[in-house]
């Protein structure tokens, strides 16, 4: 999957969690997010609406 919104756009990762719940981002606004984990191990959580699937990757 890759990230369409910055500040990471263009990163590559994959799924690592999705949280049921909603969650308040730095905007405060409440959304569904997903953690992703990128190739150096490092995680991310991003809201669900700034990622895209790549298909077959």
């Amino acid at each position: 999957m890759r990230i369409i919104r910055d500040p990471l756009f263009g990163k590559i990762g994959e799924v690592a969690s999705m949280p049921a719940d909603l969650q308040k981002i730095p905007t405060e606004s409440e959304v569904r997010v997903m953690e992703v984990r990128f190739a150096d191990g490092s995680k991310a959580v991003i809201p669900r609406t700034n990622i895209e699937l790549i298909e077959g990757a």
